[in-house]
């Protein structure tokens, strides 16, 4: 007796035995019923099922807040010997955001200040001679990652702003202080032709908030780079003008 070639082993042997079954055993009519494909697909590719579906609810999770996530309306970058902690982070924030606009339009002023921590040599002696100067001891291997950081962000265009240890001025292109304003300022707050020292600032002095960075930061723009986005030139450039023009006479 000829075999059906979609007849199972077991079909085969029953129907042999005289052994009525109208059910095909594992026939594909079973196969494709609902219950038994997902218990089916479930038994076979459980864990990557698993797997699929936790990154899947990651992605949801990362995505939902991302969106939820304010935008920030401008950078602000600090490069130099000082550590800044939270609460240095809070304070300069703070007083940079009461003279900012709101520059993206969503109701809130918001500031993001980028930091790296770079010390000279002798910085880096008076850092382990007394770690309260700067507030971390930089070993030779995270120094030079911290100055690679900052030459690469300065090459990126992507922050215009910039609050450096004066040694760091000629490492960018930034551009000459009476360009950018217009006038040409008092040369006791001048920290050569490209920047400005922060704390000299009328700003800076009625403000506070500063207290705690180095008293030789400079203020400075950096050039607009071909990478660099017009509104956050200009909005580098309008912050910079009002911490500078802060209680002068028109």
């Amino acid at each position: 007796m000829k075999k059906d070639e979609f007849e199972s082993n077991e079909a085969m042997r029953q129907r042999m035995l005289g052994i009525e079954n109208d059910e095909e055993i594992h026939g594909s009519e079973a196969e494709i019923k609902k219950g038994n494909f997902i218990s089916n697909v479930w038994y076979r590719y459980n864990w990557a099922i698993i797997i699929i579906s936790a990154f899947i609810l990651i992605f949801v999770i990362v995505g939902v807040q991302m969106a939820k996530k304010d935008k920030s309306d401008i950078t602000v970058m600090y490069a130099g010997p000082k550590y800044v902690t939270s609460d240095i982070y809070s304070s300069v924030t703070g007083s940079l955001t009461e003279i900012m606009k709101d520059y993206n339009g969503d109701g809130e002023k918001k500031i993001l200040l980028s930091t790296v921590t770079y010390q000279t040599e002798e910085q880096r002696k008076e850092s382990i001679k007394d770690h309260d100067v700067y507030g971390k001891v930089m070993s030779d291997a995270a120094n030079k990652e911290a100055f690679d950081t900052i030459i690469n962000q300065m090459r990126s265009g992507q922050v215009a702003i910039y609050l450096i240890d004066p040694g760091l001025l000629n490492k960018g292109p930034f551009m000459k202080v009476e360009d950018v304003l217009g006038y040409k300022p008092d040369e006791s707050i001048m920290c050569g032709e490209y920047g400005v020292y922060l704390k000299k600032t009328e700003f800076a002095k009625y403000m506070g908030g500063f207290d705690d960075l180095p008293d030789d930061t400079v203020i400075c723009i950096m050039s607009k780079l071909v990478t660099t986005k017009d509104d956050l030139q200009q909005n580098s450039i309008d912050l910079f003008k009002a911490i500078l023009n802060f209680g002068v006479d028109e």
